[in-house]
């Protein structure tokens, strides 16, 4: 082994990390599911009535045909603590075109992050941002799995009050 300069030869490769942390996320929901709730992933929708305007939502949780709850995940770092506006407006667009009530922000968990619920304005749409650790060990990453799913079926179980 030498640390002087020269030519090396690598291999090297990139990860999109918002596509895997979407995977992890969809699949530790997936495989968590029970009973008739289904987790549907990147589905293609529109907005507007004349089929224009696609989307397609990260993950949707549904039963019985009904969607009931849309969420988009995204992995990044917050440099402060306030609302992405962009991030709500993009979920609230999904709560519309699948008429779900609930929509959900996934978010990787950092150190000053804090969790928050909006119920919309003139609708009964409510928008949640969570988190999932995934900065844990391997003997704690399965509990903190469990945890987070069953936080989000509990959310697509409870109807919004108006």
């Amino acid at each position: 082994m030498s640390e002087r300069l020269g030519a090396w030869d690598s291999q090297t490769f990139l990860v999109d990390m918002n596509k895997l942390f979407e995977v992890f996320v969809t699949e530790i929901l997936r495989t968590r599911a029970k009973g008739e709730l289904t987790v549907s992933e990147q589905v293609e929708l529109t907005l507007a009535e004349n089929g224009r305007i696609p989307i397609r939502p990260d993950i949707l949780i549904g039963r019985c045909g009904a969607t009931l709850l849309v969420a988009d995940c995204k992995y990044k770092r917050f440099q402060s603590e306030s609302v992405n506006n962009q991030d709500y407006y993009q979920v609230l667009s999904y709560c519309i075109a699948t008429r779900a009530q609930r929509g959900l922000i996934v978010y990787p968990r950092q150190e000053m992050f804090l969790e928050q619920e909006f119920r919309i304005r003139n609708t009964n749409i409510q928008i949640e941002q969570c988190t999932i650790d995934c900065g844990l060990g391997v003997d704690a990453i399965e509990a903190e799995c469990d945890r987070f799913a069953a936080y989000i079926f509990s959310l697509a179980a409870e109807p919004v009050l108006s």
